[in-house]
């Protein structure tokens, strides 16, 4: 389909000079969404939008529906970063065009992506900011915390430290070691995470 009939729609859809011819082109390749690839749509459909010559109503809705089916779908959904660098910067001239009436106004449209953008790229920032807390509330605890004060001592003194090789010796360690010896570990399994 990709390689016969997306590029004879868009010949035609670029090339015709009938309106009717157009418009039905356009409600054609609106159909056929549904069974494109994402990464087809963004790299060869969407750019076939934005370069109709003609900017007559029955164009314009034809495009705005399939912004808004490729907008809507589960599989092909719009990215924050299409709908803010490609989208809308084509949908905003449009918005002002004389030939619209009032039902076919796509300010509707420009609206719901601009809220969409703004709610994913709000998220985006809220998780961003809740890591970098995380991060220097980590920072912070490894600052003040004695138990690391320990660790970086006992690593430069690591002839301090008794090595463990036998069963046998374990039993004799005393409450203190263990508890050192405990610690260690975790202290080690907190660095490597």
């Amino acid at each position: 389909m990709k390689n016969s009939l997306l590029p004879r729609l868009k010949t035609i859809i670029l090339n015709t000079k009938l309106l009717s011819v157009r418009v039905n082109c356009l409600i054609c390749l609106g159909k056929i969404l549904e069974y494109l690839d994402k990464w087809l749509v963004l790299d060869e459909v969407l750019p076939i939008l934005a370069n109709v010559p003609s900017r007559e109503p029955a164009v314009i809705m034809a495009s705005i529906a399939i912004y808004k089916l490729t907008m809507n779908s589960n599989k092909l959904g719009l990215t924050k970063e299409v709908m803010a660098t490609k989208v809308v910067p084509y949908l905003v001239p449009l918005s002002i065009e004389n030939g619209l009436s009032l039902q076919q106004s796509i300010m509707c449209l420009v609206r719901e992506m601009l809220c969409k953008i703004e709610d994913e790229q709000q998220t985006k920032l809220e998780q961003l900011n809740s890591i970098k807390s995380q991060q220097q509330s980590l920072f912070n605890s490894t600052q003040k915390s004695p138990t690391f004060d320990n660790l970086s001592q006992l690593t430069n003194n690591s002839t301090s430290a008794p090595v463990i090789t036998n069963n046998s010796t374990a039993s004799a360690l005393t409450l203190e070691d263990k508890e050192r010896l405990a610690k260690q570990s975790e202290q080690n399994e907190r660095l490597r995470a």
